[in-house]
């Protein structure tokens, strides 16, 4: 066994050594690339003189473009700049004292001209749309870094899928768009129609705008957020607990809401799909006065479905959002407020067989049409609120504060079917059940960003301060048990009771952290530290027992990476990072239980392609767990820790954006080996499995869609190998399966109508589960035809 384990380590790297076989052929354009970098990153002084001589010399000095109107700095004197540490603070330095305005385009350059109505040296920042609204590829972050850096000076795998991508692939959901990004699988947690995202085979926290409660690991609103405003999808790919605090094992999903741009926009659009299926959506914004200093947007949208592939209730959803942004000079608020009100059918499942002497073998997928199973209510409904805010302000050419927060509250009607035992061969013993849960949580995070230097080396430093607040009231129905015949298609269940009046039990979250990082640059090395400390406290009351005693923690997580830039183009990374769950479980002996924690480690390489219009990330990674809380085999109602819990292990790679004029791409592939670290002990458990997670995951969307022409076109193939479906023995397994999509575009003027058929070949598709008696079933041929008109 060491042996093939030693073989498989050495094919890795022999992978990962092709990767960077064409970087050692770039070796002599280091030597070029440290001094462009070097002179990016240098201080900017120039002795007072001429504006105009000042303006080019900068231009100069820092290598980027500085434009200027003659005319509006004819005769000007500039009192020069002094160790300025980026090109925006050397040209507020320049200018000061005289009537001009700034423009920042979109290239990042620089334009100085007369304004018509402005402060002394005022910066005029206009709100555009984001680049992730017209491009695959997506260079800089938003939200999932606190340093303002670009994607490629992150020393991690991270993933962005654009809305874009989204939309040319016509996505219904954040689950749908997951399909784009290595390590990520998704599985449903038995029959109440609700999903689990894991990266890598471990947890993730949901964030929304790089904010979110963290109760259940996280914003839990964060994953039904519609895709008509979703701007992007981050995927940060490790423990983030730096950014994220806890429940952070795997990695970070960010979900990043589309802001008002100050360039006009209005986009309505009209959507047909199978089985009945409507949606309409308007997307428009635009400046609110002359300077385009003040934008609003605005977001709507409206769905109804007659019914969902496996024949229930079809999905409906009621969606709004306004936002208001003001930006100028070194100035970025936003806030905005969104409601929706939703209502998604739990997918057509199966089961597998346990009966001996039966129609399928044990171990097998039962067969069966599309019916309803039990009733047609089998559902699960979400309305929630949120009001946000996200705010930067440059208080100085070195220093810049900025906070976000969020206030929400969602409500989560679940009936669902849970199915718990087998009977006979069809038979299902299940809970006929109903429950509900009021969700409140407050968010804030707030840093101050400072930039110098000492000694040539450039610092970004970033402390803060994160709080979270979350507070869950779960009501329950009077339940019963119920046989379900699940080969009868005429067979039903009655509608289950409604919720009792009173709570069956209240949990509360609270985080309280600080957090330091520092960003170091010298020439084309970049060292990224970190540390956070967190204070977790959860409080908890059941109905019959009253107020238990409030459970804390305290944990100090630290994160180091490394990114080297090998030639203007080309980067190596390194990082080794921490997650963190805090524990509030005790064993059958009264002992608390272990925190869980986990490592990462992880080598790769980044690279600009095609003339910086794609990009490509393939890392090796090592995630373990240091324990692993599982049931207690002996004591039923308790758990037990098992020192050394998961191990993740494996490749993975993406390469997206514009290959050629008009081609674009997002082409993904993941290997991962998973296993415990303590197997013996795990299986003396019952643990031997890890179910839910495809060794192999792959997905490749090519689209040709040049922007003069009438006709263009996509094609899609995503495919995932088998996976386990449970823990225990006897170790069942859910087939994998590879999919077909295709896409055609017309477009006239404005208009756009996008044909797309899903899973063409009409496969059935099983998908990972964690539970042999619930295996959810993809949607089979699907056709979806978007119609939308851009007025401007």
């Amino acid at each position: 066994m060491e042996h093939r384990l030693h073989k498989k380590n050495m094919a890795l790297l022999a992978a990962l050594q092709g990767v960077l076989a064409p970087v050692a052929l770039s070796i002599p354009a280091v030597a070029a690339a440290q001094q462009v970098a070097s002179r990016e990153d240098s201080p900017i002084s120039v002795p007072p003189g001429d504006l105009a001589e000042t303006l080019r010399r900068i231009g100069e000095a820092s290598g980027h473009s500085v434009t200027y109107d003659p005319d509006a700095v004819k005769g000007m004197m500039s009192p020069g700049v002094k160790k300025a540490h980026s090109l925006r603070a050397a040209i507020l330095e320049a200018v000061r004292g005289h009537d001009l305005a700034i423009r920042v385009e979109d290239d990042g350059s620089f334009v100085i001209f007369q304004p018509i109505a402005a402060g002394p040296s005022d910066i005029i920042v206009t709100a555009q749309r984001d680049e992730a609204e017209t491009n695959y590829r997506v260079n800089k972050t938003t939200t999932s870094d606190r340093s303002g850096g670009t994607l490629r000076s992150l020393p991690q795998n991270t993933a962005v899928v654009s809305d874009k991508l989204m939309r040319d692939q016509q996505a219904q959901s954040v689950t749908e768009a997951l399909r784009n990004v290595a390590g990520v699988a998704s599985f449903a947690n038995n029959g109440t129609g609700l999903t689990s995202a894991t990266v890598r085979g471990f947890e993730v926290t949901p964030l929304r705008n790089g904010t979110g409660p963290t109760a259940s690991g996280g914003n839990p609103s964060a994953g039904i957020e519609p895709t008509a405003n979703i701007e992007r999808i981050e995927v940060l790919k490790g423990p983030a607990a730096i950014l994220a605090g806890q429940s952070n094992i795997g990695g970070t999903i960010n979900v990043v809401t589309k802001k008002p741009t100050a360039d006009p926009l209005l986009v309505l659009s009209g959507e047909y799909q199978s089985r009945d299926s409507f949606k309409g959506t308007i997307d428009a914004s635009n400046a609110l006065v002359p300077s385009k200093v003040l934008s609003a947007r605005i977001v709507a949208e409206v769905q109804g479905a007659d019914r969902s592939y496996g024949g229930s209730i079809g999905r409906k959803e009621k969606f709004l959002s306004p936002s208001l942004r003001y930006k100028k000079s070194g100035s970025d608020f936003t806030i905005g407020l969104t409601t929706s009100e939703q209502r998604e059918a739990i997918p057509f499942w199966t089961i597998i067989n346990t009966v001996p002497d039966s129609a399928t073998p044990v171990g097998g997928l039962i067969s069966r049409d599309r019916y309803v199973v039990g009733r047609k209510s089998a559902s699960i409904s979400a309305n929630s609120t949120r009001l946000y805010g996200d705010f930067t302000q440059a208080v100085t050419p070195w220093l810049d504060l900025v906070a976000r927060g969020e206030h929400y509250t969602q409500t989560v009607d679940q009936i669902p079917i849970n199915v718990i035992d087998t009977l006979d061969y069809g038979k299902l013993l299940a809970f006929n059940s109903h429950a509900l849960d009021k969700t409140r949580g407050d968010s804030v995070d707030g840093y101050g960003r400072f930039q110098f230097s000492t000694f040539g080396i450039k610092h970004t430093l970033v402390t803060g301060y994160n709080y979270t607040r979350t507070n869950i009231r779960h009501f329950d129905a009077p339940s019963t048990m119920v046989e379900v015949d699940f080969l009868d298609p005429t067979a039903t269940i009655a509608e289950p009771e409604p919720v009792l009046p009173n709570p069956s039990y209240i949990i509360g979250f609270r985080e309280n952290a600080v957090y330091a990082q520092e960003l170091l640059e010298y020439g084309p090395v970049h060292l990224s530290l970190g540390i956070r400390r967190t204070w977790f406290v959860s409080t908890a009351f059941l109905d019959g027992f009253g107020d238990t005693e409030p459970a804390k923690a305290v944990s100090t997580v630290p994160a180091f990476g490394l990114v080297v830039d090998l030639s203007p183009s080309v980067s190596v990374f390194g990082n080794y990072s921490k997650g963190y769950i805090p524990t509030t479980e005790v064993s059958f002996t009264g002992e608390k239980l272990p925190d869980i924690r986990s490592t990462n480690k992880e080598i790769g390489v980044k690279a600009d392609l095609f003339d910086k219009r794609a990009s490509l990330v393939v890392s090796l990674f090592d995630t373990r767990q240091n324990n692993l809380l599982i049931p207690d085999p002996a004591h039923p109602g308790y758990a037990i820790s098992i020192i050394g819990g998961r191990r993740a292990r494996g490749i993975d790679g993406t390469l997206t954006g514009q290959l050629l004029r008009g081609l674009n791409a997002n082409l993904t592939y993941s290997y991962t080996k998973y296993d415990y670290a303590n197997a013996s002990a795990a299986a003396a458990a019952g643990s031997v499995y890890i179910p839910g997670q495809p060794a192999h995951k792959y997905n490749a969307f090519l689209s040709y869609d040049p922007q003069n022409a009438f006709v263009g076109g996509a094609i899609g193939l995503s495919g995932y190998s088998r996976t386990y479906a449970q823990v225990g023995l006897p170790g069942y397994r859910i087939p994998g399966g590879s999919q077909v999509d295709g896409n055609v575009y017309f477009k006239k003027g404005g208009a756009r109508l996008n044909i797309g058929v899903k899973n063409l070949l009409d496969k059935r598709l099983y998908q990972a589960t964690s539970n042999p008696l619930f295996v959810p079933i993809a949607d089979g041929r699907t056709i979806t035809a978007t119609l939308s008109y851009r007025f401007f």
